[in-house]
């Protein structure tokens, strides 16, 4: 009986000093969106740390994210805008993410390897689509 009321006593007395810390979140700004037929493709967004694309893998239908910094924001675009037909360029992110651009007819379509292998694909966009895209 004692051990039962001890037992007892130490867990409402380890839950009564448990607090909720509340924290202000980040403000994320949607930067750019691409959406064809009502179907939700790609999004660029801005937080304070940094840049997220978000993406629907074409091959799993599954929502997809890769981070990068502010510095490479106009590095990226630049590389998804500058279309060479039949070129592929590998782009290596600080979180240790993978990016494979690869240009086929006038389009780049982009391949997404996260640092724990697992790959990602985005529906081929066209340049204009990229402008949209990078709100530019």
């Amino acid at each position: 009986m004692k051990k039962s009321i001890t037992t007892a006593m130490l867990l409402f007395s380890l839950a009564s000093f448990s607090q909720m810390k509340v924290s202000d979140s980040d403000t994320i700004v949607t930067v750019g969106k691409y959406k064809a037929f009502g179907n939700f493709y790609a999004e660029i967004s801005k937080s304070t740390s940094g840049y997220f694309l978000v993406y629907t893998d074409i091959l799993s239908g599954i929502t997809k994210s890769f981070y990068f910094s502010e510095s490479d924001f106009e590095e990226l675009y630049k590389l998804f805008s500058n279309i060479e037909a039949g070129k592929e360029k590998r782009i290596d992110l600080e979180g240790g993410d993978i990016l494979m651009l690869t240009y086929n007819k006038g389009n780049v379509e982009l391949f997404h390897i996260d640092k724990y292998g697992i790959t990602g694909n985005m529906k081929a966009i066209s340049p204009k689509q990229v402008d949209k895209l990078f709100g530019k």
